[in-house]
């Protein structure tokens, strides 16, 4: 891959160190043009992801943006916009399934901006960066995660009401109406499902009444989280929640039944032990010279 703009851009970012950015190895300038050598990532685009509808369920979806989300945050940490997000420009491990954010070669930081005129890819572009690609900062890259967002998760964006409106928020016009970084990103994904509707709750109580889950009741409960659009993750966690406390609720119920039987027990040989003498005593043939006190 060639490297875009002049000082400060592949230079920037090849001192970062992260586990959903590619590590940069060495930059120059050949007889070709500009350069950069990057790690090797075995994996596919996330373009090719979506295209082949790799990853179906919710889950796996929003663990990517997340791992995303946690990239370009630690990027954008570094003084340094991507100015080029998108689906193309994101790998997925095959066997780690990790995000790494790749092709630095657009990329701009404060201490060295370039003089690009035009840079980016128009149906990724923010309306700011449109206008000169020098304005372009990480609410242009936030922008572009709004885009990669609503096409990774596809009609489910549409469905689920917070999703859209993190996507709607990502994608203002007026960037400063949009989010201000990453993090809030994070923490809005991670309210959604915090509660549960009375409906799958109680399909979990009932799931977990008996201590046991089978199959069939995790396929039932699959369908729900599928039918509903929940994060499967955050679902399970519910009902691992759910049995622990059922476990705990147990595990007192049979301690309080043992200290009863204990105490019962005690009682019944131990309380009145003046009485238990009395009456053993009565059953005694008195010494023949014994006088009583």
């Amino acid at each position: 891959m060639t490297a875009g703009g002049g000082p400060g851009t592949v230079g920037e970012a090849s001192g970062m160190q992260n586990e959903y950015v590619v590590s940069i190895h060495n930059h120059g300038k050949d007889s070709q043009g500009l350069f950069y050598v990057m790690e090797y990532v075995d994996g596919k685009t996330l373009a090719q992801i979506i295209k082949d509808n790799d990853i179906k369920d919710l889950s796996g979806k929003l663990n990517i943006l997340r791992q995303l989300l946690d990239g370009l945050q630690y990027v954008h940490n570094k003084g340094v916009v991507h100015r080029d997000l998108k689906p193309d420009n994101i790998m997925v491990g095959n066997r780690t399934k990790n995000v790494k954010i790749i092709d630095f070669g657009l990329a701009i930081s404060d201490s060295f901006p370039d003089n690009l005129a035009t840079a980016g890819t128009p149906k990724y572009m923010s309306p700011e960066q449109k206008k000169d690609a020098k304005k372009a900062d990480k609410l242009s890259d936030i922008y572009a995660f709004g885009i990669i967002m609503k096409e990774f998760l596809g009609d489910k964006s549409a469905d689920v009401p917070q999703y859209k409106s993190i996507i709607e928020k990502c994608t203002k016009d007026n960037k400063s109406e949009r989010y201000q970084n990453c993090v809030d990103i994070l923490t809005d994904l991670a309210d959604k499902n915090k509660n549960l509707s009375p409906e799958l709750k109680a399909l979990i109580l009932e799931i977990v009444k008996d201590g046991i889950v089978t199959d069939a009741e995790y396929a039932r409960l699959d369908a729900e989280i599928i039918a509903d659009n929940y994060d499967k993750d955050l679902v399970y966690k519910e009902l691992k929640y759910q049995l622990e406390k059922r476990r705990v609720r147990l595990a007192l119920y049979v301690v309080a039944f043992v200290a009863f039987v204990v105490i019962v027990v005690w009682i019944s040989f131990f309380k009145r032990p003046s009485e238990f003498v009395t009456r053993h005593l009565a059953g005694c043939k008195r010494p023949k010279h014994w006088h009583p006190i």
